[in-house]
């Protein structure tokens, strides 16, 4: 009987050791970030005051095989489909920085989101696009290659300079 109880419990511990790296191995493997860029941003700092222009600095860590860009996109917290792609981003050995700006002068006081991933080289080709002919329509957000990341900024000024 105490031999059977040590078996058992020998067994019952290999199980759970083979379920938990089967666990670890899948999410290796599976894992929806383990197989995707990651993009930080840095700067502005969330909850920080801005005035028309801003600059965003973050960090971008791509999956291996990956060159998919960073692209930033903001809006005034309350429009919350509608997106405007900001300039293109200079990126240097995974640090990216681009100067964003926050709407109108009618929108001091209010909340913006800056938010910033990767996307594919057709989506890139196509916010290039859209830059070069539309820069006042606002749009929906292409699909990220990478985790989706936003800060909430509060503008308040329009010093533009």
């Amino acid at each position: 009987m105490i031999q059977s109880k040590k078996r058992q419990g020998k067994v019952g511990c290999i199980l759970l050791l083979t379920l938990l790296f089967q666990l670890f191995i899948s999410s290796l493997v599976f894992g929806q970030e383990g197989n995707k860029n990651q993009v930080t941003i840095s700067s502005p700092a969330d909850g920080s005051n801005v005035a028309c222009k801003v600059g965003v600095k973050g960090t971008v860590t791509r999956a291996p095989g990956n060159s998919d860009e960073v692209v930033v996109f903001v809006h005034r917290a309350d429009f919350v489909t509608e997106w405007w792609p900001q300039s293109k981003i200079i990126d240097s050995n995974g640090n990216w920085s681009v100067m964003a700006y926050a709407g109108i002068i009618d929108d001091i006081n209010f909340d913006f989101e800056i938010a910033a991933m990767t996307v594919s080289t057709s989506d890139r080709n196509d916010l290039d696009d859209y830059r070069q002919k539309d820069r006042g329509d606002s749009i929906t957000l292409p699909e990220p290659t990478s985790n989706f990341v936003k800060i909430k900024v509060k503008k308040t000024s329009h010093d533009c300079k």
